[in-house]
């Protein structure tokens, strides 16, 4: 092995170590007492400062919710197996890296997506199912603060085609037919990328 390829092996190690050390530092966010531990103040000195680059992002952020996790973590997957490609192969495939970066955009996408689907459909049905009606103290009313802006946005094109003014629920509806169509036109955009990215020669 090539002194090349020695040091790019070593930081796709590095890079995979600190991706590890990062979602730890994510999952701590979940048990808030424990960032107070040791091991959380270590975790928390490490990997915030690259963390917090992302979660700055406002396109990520829905309601409460910040999914720049899926985005940071993605990236450093995305970097470590190019430089540990480029240490088995000793040079850089683009061809591979193309793939690689179409590769994250699904998972930014899809993991996004299929979250906010989810939750859509959920809430539509638990709706459905209560005639619409949300009691006070419902913790529904939690996910609405969250789901409600989303919705109200990615069904207004259709609103203003229709001429009509949707309510919640039909906000709900338009947004999961949308989104799984919307998923599945990007599964394939992304499926015809990976495969023009497999053509290129070098």
């Amino acid at each position: 092995m090539s002194l090349f390829s020695l040091i790019f092996g070593i930081l796709s190690s590095i890079i995979s170590i600190y991706s590890m050390l990062c979602l730890a530092n994510i999952i701590l966010t979940w048990i808030p007492a424990a960032r107070y531990t040791k091991v959380g103040q270590f975790l928390c000195a490490i990997t915030d400062p690259y963390l917090n680059f992302f979660r700055k992002l406002g396109w990520f952020q829905f309601g409460n919710v910040n999914f720049s996790p899926i985005l940071s973590i993605g990236l450093l997957s995305l970097v470590g197996s190019t430089f540990a490609q480029i240490s088995r192969a000793g040079r850089l495939d683009i061809s591979s890296f193309l793939q690689g970066i179409v590769g994250l955009l699904w998972q930014i996408i899809f993991g996004i997506g299929i979250i906010v689907f989810l939750l859509a459909l959920i809430r539509l049905i638990v709706l459905v199912m209560k005639n619409g009606v949300t009691p006070y103290n419902s913790p529904w009313n939690h996910v609405d603060a969250i789901l409600s802006p989303f919705c109200y946005k990615f069904s207004l094109p259709f609103a203003k085609i229709s001429k009509k003014t949707f309510s919640y629920r039909t906000a709900l509806a338009v947004t999961v037919i949308a989104m799984a169509f919307a998923l599945a036109a990007t599964y394939v955009f992304l499926g015809f990328l990976t495969y023009l990215c497999k053509q290129i020669p070098f």
